[in-house]
């Protein structure tokens, strides 16, 4: 059985829901050109501005408190994405939520990716004179299961 959140309004009514860690982590050791890369790639996932120092890591009990949650549609799936560059572990770009809120429409109705996994997805630039961004989608159910950050193995 998956867990739910039972949300309380003023009326009494209950709102029962499931729930992700939901974040990104600060791109600011990023070189300039390299944000603007990442963020001209916009059919992949909704780039976020919910910032956590702690959403390039795997989230343990003592930080995942440091991390918004939010509570997701009927779908029941966490999503994480990062970007498959070779950067150090620490300096990796990750973006956590919920998949019907974080995936865009292109991905989002693609049921093989409705699945336990991780995949590797391929964006298309905004721009001609940009490059592709491959990118790790890792999809999980469960309530809070995006805990673990993908591993990129740029030697693959």
């Amino acid at each position: 059985l998956r867990p739910l959140i039972a949300i309380l309004f003023h009326n009494s009514v209950v709102v029962s829901g499931f729930a992700c860690y939901s974040c990104s982590s600060p791109d600011s050791h990023l070189e300039p050109s390299q944000i603007l890369h990442l963020k001209s790639q916009p059919d992949i996932f909704f780039y976020s501005d919910r910032y956590s120092l702690s959403c390039n890591q795997n989230l343990s009990a003592q930080i995942s408190g440091t991390v918004s949650i939010d509570v997701c549609d009927n779908l029941n799936l966490c999503a994480t994405v990062q970007p498959a560059f070779d950067l150090a572990p620490n300096e990796t770009v990750v973006h956590r939520g919920c998949f019907s809120s974080l995936i865009r429409h292109k991905f989002r109705d693609r049921k093989f990716l409705h699945h336990n996994g991780c995949y590797l997805l391929r964006s298309t630039p905004l721009y001609d004179k940009d490059t592709d961004v491959d990118y790790i989608l890792c999809v999980c159910s469960g309530s809070y299961c995006n805990v673990e950050v993908p591993q990129f193995n740029p030697n693959l």
